[in-house]
């Protein structure tokens, strides 16, 4: 949780972002299933590492690496960005796609 609030954090400073009025719940899920519940959703298996419910400002994450960046912008952001390519773009431009994400690389067998 100290990670998780030290990147909140950084993105305030970083991108000047007046302090929350509401807070931000941030749950680490252990499988997909518990992923599902708490966001109310069904994904397919591997389809998902972490959701934002922006109404009600909660991130649910699952997966290797438990900070999600884009996920915070998503749950700053809110309803502010009423249009998904507008939330994902805003996410996208201020974080990137996949820092700190441990990407897998398969070799092949000769």
């Amino acid at each position: 949780m100290i990670k998780t609030n030290e990147a909140l954090e950084s993105l305030y400073i970083q991108h000047k972002k007046p302090k929350l009025k509401m807070p931000i719940d941030y749950y680490m899920c252990a499988n997909e299933e518990e992923l599902n519940n708490l966001s109310n959703i069904i994904i397919w298996n591997g389809g998902l590492g972490a959701y934002t419910n922006i109404p009600e400002g909660f991130i649910v994450a699952i997966n290797e690496n438990p900070v999600y960046k884009l996920e915070f912008v998503h749950a700053v952001l809110r309803s502010s960005a009423n249009c998904f390519f507008m939330q994902e773009g805003i996410a996208v431009l201020y974080d990137g796609m996949y820092k700190g994400t441990k990407v897998i690389k398969r070799e092949k067998k000769s």
